[in-house]
């Protein structure tokens, strides 16, 4: 990889640094940092070097790495995950349940608001025992249902599976219906009973940031007033709609893979942001009462052109530049289930096209409503923002 050299030479570095002889105050010049994209004038002393080492380093934007630092990692006996370095999901906690001849067992990485969970229904069989035909076709009777909503399960030779979300915004615990099969039919031929059950959630508390945030041309409220924003923006709205709309089947198996080759969160999931607002009239600029919003993503560190990675195998959807998205790339992952990754500088994913798990599907950038360069990511189920590391916990098998 190619970098900025630095000499250890405190002479050869004195000689590069040496003011030029002009009046007090003295300032030095530094050639050859063109990269930074500014001119940088420091007083000439060992605190301002220093100083300017730090915010150079830090400044400068690395470039992507030449080799892929990714390893497929087992997080349970039937899951991998493709992760960096810097990361490892948290083990996830389970609850079991179970009626008659059947198990429910659920997984999160804490149920807490924000979380996803994964559940499978199973036969309870003694060792060795293979599932009879018998208790197959009871397999196909049980449902699960999150807060009144149908959990969609899929079948699997050795058992059912299926996703859904503890909602963000919710405020208590919540309620887990389960049909399940009778081991005989009741007096009134009933083959199904049904348990309710409350399921504790711990509530999490998002974070509340005061400070307004500068969204540049984005603050102004008149940018959306100049011909064509709003038709615009109207549009794409629809193509959205449209796009999310989708319904595939599943394609969730049992790889799955961090979004990125190094793991840094730069804004956490759903906390709530300010945003600076103002417009210009008679040459000054006016400001206007600041909008309060739900980040209902996740930010993650992205440098121009570094690589994005699909979190879990599905169908591109959309993959498109947007107004407020810039470069977006959306995926289906089936049964509700989406991902979303935003502000792309480059989309390598096309619309109507199956990746798999950990394929590039883009390069970070700095598109769209932005304030630097980032990835952001969302995933969706059913419609609802959870946090999508969540996922990473999850021990899915096919």
């Amino acid at each position: 990889m190619e970098r900025h050299q630095f000499t250890n030479s405190r002479n050869s570095m004195n000689q590069m640094m040496k003011p030029e002889k002009t009046k007090s105050p003295v300032y030095a010049t530094f050639p050859g940092f063109s990269g930074l994209g500014c001119c940088i004038a420091l007083p000439w002393n060992r605190r301002s070097l220093l100083f300017f080492a730090i915010v150079l380093v830090t400044a400068l934007p690395l470039e992507a790495r030449q080799t892929d630092p990714r390893t497929w990692t087992k997080t349970s006996s039937s899951t991998s995950v493709l992760l960096p370095p810097e990361y490892r999901p948290p083990e996830p906690q389970t609850r079991v349940f179970q009626k008659g001849e059947f198990k429910l067992t659920l997984y999160s990485r804490k149920f807490a608001t924000g979380d996803m969970v994964y559940a499978e229904i199973e036969p309870v069989l003694a060792p060795g025992q293979k599932m009879s035909e018998e208790l197959k076709r009871k397999l196909g009777l049980n449902q699960l249902k999150y807060n009144g909503l149908q959990v969609k399960l899929v079948e699997r030779p050795w058992g059912l599976r299926g996703l859904f979300a503890i909602y963000p915004h919710q405020k208590e615990n919540g309620w887990l219906g389960w049909t399940y099969p009778l081991k005989q039919k009741s007096a009134t031929g009933e083959e199904t009973g049904f348990e309710s059950t409350r399921l504790q959630v711990h509530i999490t508390k998002f974070p509340v940031y005061t400070s307004e945030l500068k969204l540049g041309k984005y603050s102004n409220v008149q940018t959306y007033e100049k011909p064509g924003v709003a038709e615009r923006i109207k549009r794409e709205r629809e193509l959205k709609n449209k796009a999310f709309a989708s319904r595939e089947d599943n394609y969730i198996k049992d790889k799955l893979a961090h979004p990125r080759d190094l793991h840094k969160i730069t804004s956490p999931f759903y906390v709530t942001r300010v945003t600076y607002r103002y417009e210009i009239k008679n040459g000054k600029k006016i400001k206007h009462p600041p909008k309060r919003y739900v980040h209902k993503g996740l930010d993650l560190r992205g440098w121009v052109g570094h690589p994005v990675f699909a979190m879990a195998p599905g169908k591109v959807v959309l993959s498109r530049e947007l107004f407020f998205e810039g470069g977006f790339v959306l995926l289906d992952h089936g049964n509700g289930i989406k991902s979303g990754y935003m502000h792309l500088s480059e989309l390598k994913a096309k619309e109507g096209q199956i990746v798999e798990a950990g394929d590039l599907i883009a390069k970070a950038g700095a598109t769209g409503m932005v304030t630097a360069a980032h990835l952001h990511l969302s995933i969706w189920v059913n419609g609802y923002p959870v946090d999508p590391l969540s996922l990473l916990s999850l021990p899915v098998r096919y």
